[in-house]
């Protein structure tokens, strides 16, 4: 199991990648919403003025499914790795399961907006919440058994393709595949074998590193690495290659022989880990997100404070113009506090207004589909009665 974020779409995202997650794949079963309301979630990137609209990704398994209570209860552990200290009524989210392929999608896509304050809200920034995200892998590839990306025995050959050139990925696969078949059928028994044979065909091998090289087919813009295997400099001969998938073989086995005899310590240990990083963002989320009158009071008795400090004598004419600045603060203080009650009340009422409209329309469709069913069902016992 491993968590993605995919890379921003044109247009800030989110919309077009809603109706991606749920077009004809819903009609042939193979995607459902499992939690949140699509309405409410395109309803509310629409309300985005900013051009960064929307966080999407997905909790990718190797599993082609796994048990229903288990995906809410890692769908709601996510949720606290991404928004921790926050409550539900801050950040919005819609989860869309996806089985058409040979393994276990659960999508998301969150509106990049904190629902109370109406500030940016980024979920993931990389080099600063990788760490956390990591952490939740380790835990629950553990806990669960799920199939681990760590394992020695996973490790890719080929580098992942970008969104941009998705449709070259199984170009470089078959590639990979067919330079492999080569070497077992004994026409390369070494890298420089493989990168004459290359190179013979057409395509450019851009880098040569000691632990692969990296490969750039006719038809791509960009290079891509191939790594380990065939592709490092241990290839020397034929030899070599059964020498490496053995070693390969070894490492997995111990990899995993380590996390069984270790198991409830290294939970622990990730637990612990995780809850230090995710305590440290809460702060972060609460400084960010608590509304501006909640603040103002401390930042202006501060400046009283240092402006008291500052008087060294405690004559008459001090004594009136710290009162004169406290008087000042205290009406900037209401004027500021009066028109963010405004603003953030205003955007509450038009949340609970948008949400109450897709409540009433739901219960509308709901009610409309029983009526039908009962019409159904009442001919059908007619036509049965008129039959008999």
């Amino acid at each position: 199991m491993i968590v993605k974020f995919f890379k921003k779409p044109p247009g800030g995202g989110g919309i077009g990648s809603i109706k991606y997650l749920l077009n004809e794949r819903v009609e042939y079963g193979e995607a459902r919403i499992l939690n949140g309301n699509a309405e409410l979630t395109t309803s509310i990137i629409e309300s985005i003025t900013r051009k960064d609209k929307a966080t999407v990704g997905c909790i990718s398994f190797e599993e082609k499914n796994i048990k229903e209570d288990l995906k809410y209860k890692l769908m709601a552990d996510l949720e606290k790795t991404l928004f921790p200290g926050m409550n539900k009524s801050q950040y919005n989210i819609l989860w869309v399961e996806h089985t058409d392929k040979e393994h276990l999608e659960l999508n998301f896509v969150i509106p990049k907006t904190e629902l109370i304050t109406n500030k940016l809200l980024t979920p993931y920034y990389h080099k600063q919440d990788l760490p956390r995200l990591e952490e939740f892998e380790k835990i629950n590839n553990l806990k669960y058994n799920f199939t681990n990306p760590l394992d020695p025995a996973k490790a890719k050959n080929i580098q992942e393709a970008n969104t941009k050139e998705k449709h070259l990925y199984t170009n470089y696969e078959e590639f990979d595949l067919h330079l492999k078949a080569k070497v077992e059928a004994g026409e390369l028994t070494n890298r420089d074998d493989l990168i004459k044979y290359v190179k013979s065909q057409g395509h450019e091998v851009t880098r040569t590193r000691k632990n692969g090289i990296s490969i750039k087919l006719e038809d791509s813009k960009k290079a891509k690495k191939f790594d380990n295997d065939i592709y490092s400099d241990k290839f020397i001969s034929l030899e070599s290659v059964n020498v490496m998938q053995k070693t390969k073989e070894k490492a997995s086995e111990d990899f995993k022989k380590d996390l069984a005899e270790n198991r409830d310590a290294l939970i622990e240990e990730y637990t612990k880990k995780l809850d230090s990083l995710n305590n440290y963002k809460a702060l972060v989320f609460a400084e960010k997100y608590t509304p501006i009158v909640a603040k103002e009071p401390k930042i202006i008795f501060e400046k009283v404070k240092e402006q008291k400090n500052e008087n060294t004598r405690n004559t008459s004419t001090d004594a009136i113009k710290e009162s004169e600045i406290r008087e000042d603060n205290r009406k900037k203080l209401s004027k500021r506090a009066r028109e963010t009650y405004k603003s953030r009340e205003t955007v509450r009422r038009e949340n609970i207004r948008k949400i109450s409209e897709l409540s009433e329309k739901s219960r509308e469709r709901t009610r409309a589909v029983r009526i039908r069913v009962q019409e159904d069902t009442r001919a059908t016992r007619s036509n049965l009665s008129t039959k008999s």
